[in-house]
Protein backbone atom coordinates (compact mmCIF):
# COMPACT_ATOMS: atom_id res chain seq x y z
CA UNK A 1 0.00 0.00 0.00
CA UNK A 2 2.85 2.33 0.62
CA UNK A 3 5.89 2.93 -1.65
CA UNK A 4 8.94 4.67 0.45
CA UNK A 5 11.84 7.16 -0.89
CA UNK A 6 14.49 8.20 1.86
CA UNK A 7 16.70 11.45 0.23
CA UNK A 8 18.32 14.09 2.63
CA UNK A 9 16.92 13.30 5.88
CA UNK A 10 13.02 13.15 4.39
CA UNK A 11 10.65 9.94 3.50
CA UNK A 12 7.79 10.39 1.07
CA UNK A 13 5.37 7.84 1.86
CA UNK A 14 3.45 7.36 -1.76
CA UNK A 15 -0.01 5.82 -0.77
CA UNK A 16 -0.35 3.20 -3.93
CA UNK A 17 -4.28 3.09 -3.23
CA UNK A 18 -7.68 4.60 -2.00
CA UNK A 19 -7.83 5.07 1.91
CA UNK A 20 -10.83 3.48 3.10
CA UNK A 21 -12.05 0.55 4.77
CA UNK A 22 -9.38 -2.25 5.16
CA UNK A 23 -6.69 -0.30 3.48
CA UNK A 24 -7.22 2.58 6.56
CA UNK A 25 -6.09 -1.01 9.18
CA UNK A 26 -3.37 -1.32 6.54
CA UNK A 27 -1.94 2.20 5.80
CA UNK A 28 -2.40 2.32 10.07
CA UNK A 29 0.15 -0.79 10.40
CA UNK A 30 2.43 0.74 7.57
CA UNK A 31 2.70 4.16 8.94
CA UNK A 32 2.87 3.79 12.21
CA UNK A 33 5.83 1.23 11.69
CA UNK A 34 7.68 3.86 9.78
CA UNK A 35 7.27 6.97 11.75
CA UNK A 36 8.88 5.02 14.62
CA UNK A 37 12.21 6.30 12.89
CA UNK A 38 13.39 9.57 13.19
CA UNK A 39 13.44 11.33 9.76
CA UNK A 40 13.59 14.95 9.17
CA UNK A 41 10.63 15.13 7.79
CA UNK A 42 7.52 13.07 6.84
CA UNK A 43 5.25 13.47 3.62
CA UNK A 44 2.94 11.71 2.71
CA UNK A 45 2.28 11.96 -1.61
CA UNK A 46 -1.83 10.87 -2.28
CA UNK A 47 -1.32 11.36 -6.27
CA UNK A 48 -2.78 8.03 -6.29
CA UNK A 49 -5.70 8.72 -3.91
CA UNK A 50 -9.15 9.33 -5.15
CA UNK A 51 -11.07 8.98 -1.89
CA UNK A 52 -10.63 8.41 2.34
CA UNK A 53 -12.62 7.69 4.82
CA UNK A 54 -13.37 8.44 8.33
CA UNK A 55 -10.67 5.76 9.44
CA UNK A 56 -8.24 6.80 6.99
CA UNK A 57 -8.55 10.41 8.74
CA UNK A 58 -8.12 9.43 11.55
CA UNK A 59 -4.70 7.14 10.89
CA UNK A 60 -3.73 10.32 9.62
CA UNK A 61 -4.63 12.70 12.69
CA UNK A 62 -2.75 9.88 14.87
CA UNK A 63 -0.07 9.52 12.73
CA UNK A 64 0.17 13.73 13.26
CA UNK A 65 -0.28 13.10 16.83
CA UNK A 66 3.01 10.67 17.15
CA UNK A 67 4.99 13.03 14.90
CA UNK A 68 3.90 16.29 17.00
CA UNK A 69 5.13 14.45 20.07
CA UNK A 70 8.29 14.53 18.41
CA UNK A 71 8.31 18.30 17.24
CA UNK A 72 7.88 16.72 13.36
CA UNK A 73 4.80 17.73 11.33
CA UNK A 74 3.03 14.99 8.62
CA UNK A 75 2.46 17.09 5.09
CA UNK A 76 0.63 15.52 2.51
CA UNK A 77 0.93 16.29 -1.12
CA UNK A 78 -0.57 16.05 -4.01
CA UNK A 79 -4.19 15.95 -3.12
CA UNK A 80 -7.44 15.58 -5.17
CA UNK A 81 -9.40 18.62 -5.28
CA UNK A 82 -12.61 16.79 -3.18
CA UNK A 83 -10.04 15.60 -0.01
CA UNK A 84 -8.60 19.13 -0.19
CA UNK A 85 -11.85 20.69 0.39
CA UNK A 86 -13.15 17.68 3.01
CA UNK A 87 -9.33 18.58 4.81
CA UNK A 88 -10.28 22.30 4.90
CA UNK A 89 -13.72 21.73 6.11
CA UNK A 90 -12.53 19.62 8.75
CA UNK A 91 -10.09 21.93 9.43
CA UNK A 92 -7.04 19.43 8.80
CA UNK A 93 -4.72 21.99 7.57
CA UNK A 94 -4.39 23.06 11.11
CA UNK A 95 -3.08 19.99 11.95
CA UNK A 96 -0.46 18.90 9.23
CA UNK A 97 0.44 20.84 5.74
CA UNK A 98 -1.95 19.79 2.68
CA UNK A 99 -0.82 20.37 -0.77
CA UNK A 100 -3.30 20.16 -3.38
CA UNK A 101 -2.54 18.36 -7.00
Amino acid sequence: MIEKQIADGVITLTVKQDVVATAGVQLKSELMAIIVDDYDQYILDFDQVNSIDSSGVGVLIAAQNDLGRRGNKLKVTNVSAPIHKMFRIMRLDKHFDIEPK
